[in-house]
Protein backbone atom coordinates (compact mmCIF):
# COMPACT_ATOMS: atom_id res chain seq x y z
CA UNK A 1 0.00 0.00 0.00
CA UNK A 2 2.60 2.42 0.89
CA UNK A 3 4.22 2.25 -2.71
CA UNK A 4 0.77 3.02 -4.23
CA UNK A 5 0.41 5.51 -2.09
CA UNK A 6 4.50 7.14 -2.68
CA UNK A 7 3.37 7.02 -6.67
CA UNK A 8 0.01 7.70 -6.44
CA UNK A 9 0.52 11.62 -8.55
CA UNK A 10 1.55 9.72 -11.44
CA UNK A 11 -2.65 9.62 -12.67
CA UNK A 12 -2.37 12.93 -13.24
CA UNK A 13 0.02 12.50 -16.20
CA UNK A 14 -3.12 10.58 -18.60
CA UNK A 15 -5.63 13.72 -16.66
CA UNK A 16 -3.51 15.72 -18.11
CA UNK A 17 -2.44 14.27 -21.41
CA UNK A 18 -6.19 14.25 -22.41
CA UNK A 19 -7.86 17.16 -20.93
CA UNK A 20 -5.51 19.71 -22.52
CA UNK A 21 -5.25 20.70 -26.84
CA UNK A 22 -3.04 18.54 -28.75
CA UNK A 23 -0.21 21.14 -29.05
CA UNK A 24 -0.04 21.84 -25.04
CA UNK A 25 0.24 17.97 -24.32
CA UNK A 26 3.97 17.62 -24.48
CA UNK A 27 4.48 21.04 -22.25
CA UNK A 28 1.81 19.68 -19.79
CA UNK A 29 3.93 16.45 -19.53
CA UNK A 30 7.00 18.07 -18.98
CA UNK A 31 5.66 20.68 -16.20
CA UNK A 32 3.64 17.55 -14.39
CA UNK A 33 7.21 15.21 -14.70
CA UNK A 34 9.10 18.10 -13.21
CA UNK A 35 7.08 18.85 -10.94
CA UNK A 36 6.87 15.20 -8.95
CA UNK A 37 10.73 15.22 -9.36
CA UNK A 38 10.96 18.72 -6.87
CA UNK A 39 8.48 16.97 -4.67
CA UNK A 40 10.32 14.10 -4.40
CA UNK A 41 13.74 16.42 -4.15
CA UNK A 42 12.52 18.29 -1.18
CA UNK A 43 11.23 15.06 0.56
CA UNK A 44 14.34 13.40 0.00
CA UNK A 45 16.23 16.19 1.99
CA UNK A 46 13.91 16.26 4.02
CA UNK A 47 14.95 12.92 5.16
CA UNK A 48 18.36 13.36 4.69
CA UNK A 49 18.30 16.12 7.65
CA UNK A 50 16.25 13.99 9.86
CA UNK A 51 12.73 15.32 9.74
CA UNK A 52 10.45 12.84 8.35
CA UNK A 53 7.46 14.60 9.36
CA UNK A 54 8.59 18.43 9.10
CA UNK A 55 10.84 20.56 11.20
CA UNK A 56 8.05 21.69 14.09
CA UNK A 57 6.66 18.71 13.94
CA UNK A 58 2.65 20.71 13.65
CA UNK A 59 1.36 17.59 11.44
CA UNK A 60 1.81 14.11 11.54
CA UNK A 61 1.69 13.19 7.66
CA UNK A 62 4.84 12.62 6.12
CA UNK A 63 6.67 15.01 4.59
CA UNK A 64 6.26 13.43 0.74
CA UNK A 65 2.57 13.13 1.66
CA UNK A 66 2.44 17.11 1.70
CA UNK A 67 4.16 17.65 -1.84
CA UNK A 68 2.30 14.86 -3.30
CA UNK A 69 -1.18 16.96 -2.26
CA UNK A 70 0.36 20.69 -2.67
CA UNK A 71 1.41 19.72 -5.90
CA UNK A 72 -1.58 17.91 -6.98
CA UNK A 73 -3.38 21.20 -6.35
CA UNK A 74 -0.72 22.89 -8.50
CA UNK A 75 -2.04 20.35 -11.34
CA UNK A 76 -5.59 21.11 -10.90
CA UNK A 77 -4.97 24.73 -11.12
CA UNK A 78 -2.83 24.28 -14.33
CA UNK A 79 -5.34 21.88 -15.96
CA UNK A 80 -8.37 24.52 -14.85
CA UNK A 81 -6.18 27.58 -16.17
CA UNK A 82 -5.71 25.24 -19.39
CA UNK A 83 -9.10 24.31 -19.83
CA UNK A 84 -10.24 28.15 -19.44
CA UNK A 85 -7.67 29.49 -22.22
CA UNK A 86 -7.46 26.74 -24.32
CA UNK A 87 -6.09 29.15 -27.34
CA UNK A 88 -2.52 29.95 -25.34
CA UNK A 89 -0.40 30.96 -27.17
CA UNK A 90 3.70 28.88 -26.71
CA UNK A 91 5.08 31.94 -24.07
CA UNK A 92 1.82 32.04 -22.33
CA UNK A 93 1.80 28.44 -21.57
CA UNK A 94 5.05 28.14 -20.81
CA UNK A 95 5.22 31.20 -18.45
CA UNK A 96 2.21 29.99 -17.04
CA UNK A 97 3.73 26.32 -16.15
CA UNK A 98 6.97 28.43 -14.79
CA UNK A 99 4.47 30.49 -12.45
CA UNK A 100 2.68 27.55 -11.14
CA UNK A 101 6.02 25.17 -10.30
CA UNK A 102 7.46 28.17 -8.26
CA UNK A 103 4.16 28.62 -6.78
CA UNK A 104 3.89 25.08 -5.63
CA UNK A 105 7.28 24.70 -4.85
CA UNK A 106 7.18 27.47 -2.35
CA UNK A 107 3.83 26.54 -0.70
CA UNK A 108 5.32 22.92 -0.22
CA UNK A 109 8.48 24.47 1.22
CA UNK A 110 6.31 26.11 3.88
CA UNK A 111 4.32 22.81 4.60
CA UNK A 112 7.11 20.82 5.03
CA UNK A 113 8.47 23.00 7.67
CA UNK A 114 4.92 23.12 10.04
Amino acid sequence: MNFILQYIDLLWLPLGWFTVQKDQRWIVLIFMITCMFMARMQAELMYAIDYPIGILDFLSIPVLGRAIIIYSFAYMLYLVFLHYMPKNSGSILMASSIAVFFMAFFTSSVVMLL
